[in-house]
């Protein structure tokens, strides 16, 4: 992780923070109408009653402060976004590493930022910030750079297995009192093929039978335990199994669209992986200063035992110091201290912060060469599959 990547990296969470910033400042201007509609307030505005002119001067500052600071703050954040982005597309290295093997015009890379810029931003509004949002935006652009067949997401109005007409049945209904599945609905076919819905009762896949689900579900599982073999966050997961596959896979969910035969391809694809994991021999680092060169290699962290951190959080540095790590999540920034003035043990793709209370912290360090296999092998899954 070179300096332009740190730099871009930055740029993209203070674009985020202000983006997101700029939503609660919206919702909270419409609470502030609501209160001024439906209470006592607006009748005193009014009114003229005495005091009301600060009341309406409190509402007209609000107003000008948040435009202000959407004004002056998010073309900031917009242009050093742009300006980070557009300085790692002139190094080979992060061309290389998004898939290009050739610089781009100004024009292009203007169009790859806003491209990119559109689709990611809108997830900001509801975005759980234990995810790291950086490798989002880098896989969005990859997705761009080298686009995945789109999915057919429209609900089936005939079943593919009886020729009946499914419809939306309650699932305690579908799969009865007993199953332990009471909440929400299925898109559920008399002859049992059912796809699942969301919430807002929109259908989030295709029919399938017992078979294809239970498929369907270790494809997930795959997906979910690949990002703890590899270090990688569900998004860069998300992403290799779409190029393996060729379908565009955004999120686990997307796996309610899969067939058998891609299915059980992508299993297959997946336990060759493993056992290619499993035979490689990486270099780990064994003392604190090659730690630090871990870390400035694109290395991340995996948290087995350590304050202030939830047991399997993958930690990926946003600054890397003399004395520690900082990343990012829902509390902030949040600091890793590696001083030496504590002591260390290293075995393997082990680490352990060994503090002067006798307690230890304990992370497994998944090194970046593990990401760029996997790469490598889904290009050539890809390969094969366009030759066949």
């Amino acid at each position: 992780m070179n300096e332009t990547e740190v730099e871009l990296r930055k740029a993209i969470y203070g674009l985020f923070h202000v983006v997101r910033m700029n939503f609660y400042m919206k919702k909270a201007g419409k609470e502030f109408d609501m209160l001024l509609d439906e209470s006592e307030f607006a009748l005193a505005v009014f009114e003229n009653a005495p005091g009301s002119q600060k009341l309406d001067e409190a509402k007209t500052s609000f107003e000008g402060m948040a435009n202000k600071v959407r004004d002056t703050y998010g073309s900031g954040a917009i242009s050093s976004a742009y300006n980070c982005f557009k300085s790692a597309l002139d190094e080979e290295c992060f061309l290389n590493s998004i898939g290009l093997s050739e610089e781009l015009s100004a024009q292009e890379k203007s169009n790859l930022f806003s491209k990119a810029f559109n689709q990611v931003m809108p997830r900001t509004e509801k975005w759980d910030e234990d995810e790291d949002f950086y490798s989002y935006f880098i896989e969005t652009v990859k997705e761009i750079i080298m686009p995945t067949e789109q999915m057919d997401s429209q609900a089936e109005d005939t079943c593919p297995y009886c020729n009946g007409s499914p419809k939306a049945v309650a699932r305690e209904d579908f799969f009865g009192p007993h199953s332990g599945k009471k909440e929400g609905y299925v898109w559920g076919c008399e002859c049992g093929a059912f796809a699942e819905m969301d919430e807002n009762g929109r259908v989030i896949g295709k029919l399938g039978d017992t078979l294809l689900h239970q498929k369907r579900d270790l494809v997930k599982s795959a997906v979910c335990e690949l990002c703890a073999l590899a270090g990688m966050t569900i998004f860069e997961s998300c992403r290799w199994f779409s190029r393996v596959s060729g379908m565009r896979i955004c999120s686990v969910n997307d796996v309610e669209f899969l067939d058998m035969d891609t299915c059980c391809r992508l299993l297959r694809l997946f336990l060759n992986v493993k056992s290619i994991l499993r035979e490689k021999v990486f270099e780990y680092p064994k003392n604190r200063s090659e730690l630090f060169l871990f870390f400035s290699d694109g290395g991340r962290l995996l948290v087995c035992n350590a304050y202030g951190f939830q047991y399997g959080r993958l930690l990926i540095p946003m600054e890397i110091g003399p004395d520690g790590i900082r990343v990012s999540g829902k509390d902030g920034m949040q600091s890793i201290s590696i001083s030496p003035t504590l002591q260390y043990e290293f075995n393997r793709d082990e680490m352990f912060i060994i503090h002067p209370s006798g307690k230890k912290e304990k992370f497994r360090m998944i090194p970046n060469s593990v990401r760029t296999l996997l790469f490598e092998v889904s290009e050539e899954a890809v390969h094969t599959a366009k030759a066949s």
